[in-house]
C-alpha cells in the first residue's frame, strides 16, 4: 500500500519554504538568500507553521489526503487569528 503524502511549497520575495508531510512526520525545509535548513521544533509548533503558511486549498489538500487532525488543527489556528471575522 501507497504511503500518505502531501508536499507544498509557500513562496515569498526572499525566501521559500518546502512542507513535507507524511505519515511518520512533518518536515520544513526553508531556503532563504542568507541559507537554507531544516526546521527543527515541536511537532504542535510545525502545525503552527501550516496554518501560517498554508492557504485554505492547500489545507483542504491536506485533509483529503488523510491527515485529518493536522488539517482541522491548522485551520482552527487560522480562524483564531482572523481579525476580520464579522460578528
Amino acid at each position: 500500500m501507497a504511503q500518505k503524502e502531501y508536499k507544498f511549497v509557500v513562496y515569498k520575495e526572499r525566501s521559500r519554504t518546502h512542507f513535507f508531510i507524511k505519515e511518520n512526520g512533518i518536515k520544513i525545509n526553508v531556503a532563504a538568500k542568507g541559507g537554507s535548513g531544516t526546521v527543527n521544533c515541536s511537532h504542535e509548533e510545525k502545525i503552527r507553521r501550516i496554518a501560517k503558511e498554508a492557504s485554505t486549498r492547500d489545507i483542504w489538500e491536506i485533509r483529503m489526503v488523510g491527515f485529518v487532525d493536522i488539517a482541522t488543527e491548522a485551520r482552527r489556528l487560522q480562524n483564531t487569528w482572523n481579525w476580520n471575522k464579522k460578528t
